[in-house]
């Protein structure tokens, strides 16, 4: 391109052949794993809005950032992980070992540890997915 050129439309014409050479360049460049870098990544500052489904990686104040698909706003990683609720056992599984000769008793209490057992997995469930550390089933 001319330094000076005298003619407006002349830069108008050089400006789109750049453009075009350069879309077509872009159309052609590989992506770089975000495993593989060969120096520091720079994310400027912004604000993104909620994603449908995973994250947004971002900068705020020069803090690094993450938001989740719910919404939440984290500061650095790892993020600080909720705790879910604490799941007590107060009735310890019964039955012990298998009996000489099968009774009535013995597959009572069976049936009350599987009862049990199941009592507690889904208090444990519901405690991680409000916590929120698991999704809901």
């Amino acid at each position: 391109m001319d330094q000076f050129p005298a003619e407006e439309s002349r830069i108008i014409r050089e400006l789109q052949r750049r453009i075009e050479r350069l879309e077509t360049l872009v159309g052609q460049v590989k992506g770089t794993p975000v495993t593989q870098t060969s120096g520091p990544l720079f994310i400027p500052d912004g604000t993104p809005s909620t994603p449908s489904g995973g994250a947004y990686l971002f900068s705020e104040g020069g803090v690094f950032k993450w938001r989740s698909s719910g919404g939440t706003t984290y500061s650095g990683i790892p993020p600080t992980v909720p705790k879910a609720s604490f799941v007590s056992d107060p009735n310890p599984i019964s039955a012990g070992g298998a009996p000489g000769a099968y009774s009535s008793a013995h597959s009572e209490a069976l049936r009350t540890d599987i009862t049990h057992l199941r009592t507690k997995y889904i208090a444990l469930r519901d405690a991680l997915v409000s916590a929120p550390l698991m999704f809901p089933v």
